[in-house]
Parts: structure tokens; C-alpha cells; sequence
């Protein structure tokens, strides 16, 4: 694993890091609304994440798989993603956040 997984530590700047990624995580117990999946959105990230309050983020974006939370399903759905890495880079569709602002406005 020390060749493939590389913890970083605390980043001012993580977008350069999040752009350059193949896939991004967020495997959790809990989550409210995390705007970090909405920047991996717009950056056009293949997204996974485990069965929490985030999956609404996801609900509408083609390149994302929501995993159950367990070790086991964990280790499966990545395990599956690796081995079909070039079909899931390939099949990527433009993310726009429109209806998000638009949201966003008629709240404000």
C-alpha cells in the first residue's frame, strides 16, 4: 500500500491535489452537506462514498457509486473501480453546477 496510498496531511490549498486524482473518497459514518463534493463535482471526479446524508449530493451526477458502510462492501466497491479504472475515467460527463446557484439564490 505504501506505493499507491499517500496521506498528506493538511493542505491550504487541496484543489490542485483533488484535480490530479483519478477518483475522489469520502467514506464516512456521518455527513451533513459536504461542499467538497460539490467541488469534486465540478472538478468532474469520479466520486464514491458510503450510505450517509451526503448520498443527496450524488443523487443526479452519473459519475459517482455510493458503497454501504462496512468493511466488506467497502473493499469490494473499490476493489471493482480499480479494476475497471479506464472504463470509469472514460465514461465521464460534464458536471455544471447551475441548479445548485440557482438554489442557492432563491433561498438568499
Amino acid at each position: 500500500m505504501d506505493n499507491t496510498f499517500f496521506l498528506l496531511g493538511a493542505k491550504e490549498n487541496p484543489y490542485p491535489y483533488i484535480k490530479n486524482a483519478d477518483f475522489f473518497a469520502l467514506l464516512s459514518y456521518f455527513e451533513g452537506y459536504p461542499t467538497v463534493l460539490e467541488e469534486a463535482k465540478i472538478l468532474n471526479k469520479f466520486i464514491i462514498i458510503t450510505n450517509t446524508a451526503s448520498k443527496e449530493v450524488i443523487e443526479n451526477y452519473k459519475n459517482s457509486i455510493i458503497l454501504e458502510n462496512n468493511e466488506e462492501d467497502i473493499y469490494n466497491g473499490l476493489k471493482e473501480i480499480i479494476k475497471n479504472r479506464d472504463y470509469i475515467i472514460d465514461i465521464k460527463e460534464k458536471y455544471t453546477n447551475t441548479s445548485t446557484i440557482e438554489k442557492i439564490k432563491s433561498v438568499l
